[in-house]
């Protein structure tokens, strides 16, 4: 998973849960967790059609997170 911030002074920001290395992002992006459970949902958000700016042509949003520290 990786966050990037909408702009300086707004406290939202981008979510990616990406389902291979993107090379292109090294030294530009973050990565700051990753999927532990559901993985079958990832699979089905990166399988929805999209269009020509990659973006899916029915809206897709996430309900509900939970972050898990590890010691």
């Amino acid at each position: 998973m990786i966050g990037t911030a909408k702009n300086p002074n707004n406290k939202g920001f981008d979510l990616f849960i990406t389902t291979a290395p993107i090379p292109d992002l090294n030294d530009k992006l973050v990565v700051f967790g990753r999927v532990i459970k559901g993985e079958d949902i990832v699979q089905e958000i990166e399988e929805v059609d999209t269009d020509e700016h990659y973006q899916p042509k029915t809206p897709i949003g996430i309900i509900n997170i939970m972050l898990k520290r590890e010691p």
